[in-house]
């Protein structure tokens, strides 16, 4: 069974309370997003099994709609956790890919460390919420 977050899109935005276990926020400014319009799919790893890619191996998955915001907050309990976003332009609920399997919508993972050829490491991507966290990730 999956844990729900407590999920802010912004001061203004949607507040769904679902659980009550002490939480922190996690502020994220998203960079070089292109437009306002599709989807952001976020999904939040707190194991490297899946990551950055498998949903269904994801702690939870958040998806935020049109239009979208560049200052997001998520409240999450303490834990060691790794972010993997996804800019769904056109709405089909997942990273559209290129005959090479090469990524053909933006996507950013929690620390910025990706490659290439190959898909990010959970490890390099990972940070601990033991406290308030800001991150900024950049979309690719």
């Amino acid at each position: 069974m999956k844990r729900f977050l407590i999920l802010s899109v912004s001061l203004f935005g949607a507040i769904s309370n679902l659980t009550f276990a002490q939480k922190h926020t996690v502020s994220i400014q998203i960079q070089n997003l292109s437009t306002a319009k599709g989807q952001l799919l976020i999904s939040i790893f707190n194991k490297a099994t899946g990551f950055p890619e498998q949903v269904s191996a994801a702690y939870n998955t958040l998806v935020f709609k049109e239009p979208l915001r560049k200052n997001l907050v998520l409240f999450l309990p303490k834990g060691t956790y790794a972010l993997a976003i996804v800019h769904d332009k056109n709405k089909n609920n997942k990273m559209d890919k290129n005959l090479f399997g090469a990524p053909t919508e933006p996507y950013g993972v929690s620390l910025n460390k990706t490659y290439l050829l190959k898909a990010p490491l959970f490890e390099e991507n990972k940070f601990v919420m033991q406290s308030d966290t800001s991150l900024t990730i950049y979309l690719k």
